[in-house]
């Protein structure tokens, strides 16, 4: 279960369409933090953190239009930076080090 994607769809429900990656998701959650703070100008930056300029423009339009409701709670529970990324780094570490000592016994 990945609870920032749940809780954070309170706030910006539109983007769970846009984003479908969960790691992608939760990075794009820890830079946007508050959907009405974002603007055409954050394009550039939105794009780099999704690497798709197309659903970068996606995302800005929906939140323009968003129906989702603001909490600076849902802010504090989701704790994205925290906990999700660094397990998620975590977790990526190993894969690459588990695939790098199974290559190393061939």
């Amino acid at each position: 279960m990945f609870v920032p994607r749940e809780w954070y769809s309170w706030h910006f429900p539109e983007l769970v369409k846009i984003v479908n990656d969960n790691y992608t998701y939760a990075k794009l959650v820890k830079f946007v933090k508050d959907k009405t703070s974002l603007t055409s100008e954050m394009l550039e930056d939105i794009t780099e953190v999704i690497g798709d300029e197309d659903k970068a423009r996606e995302v800005i339009e929906a939140a323009k239009a968003s129906m989702g409701m603001f909490s600076q709670i849902l802010f504090q529970e989701l704790a994205v930076e925290e906990t999700y990324l660094p397990a998620c780094d975590l977790r990526l570490d190993l894969c690459v080090t588990f695939l790098s000592c199974i290559n190393r016994c061939r």
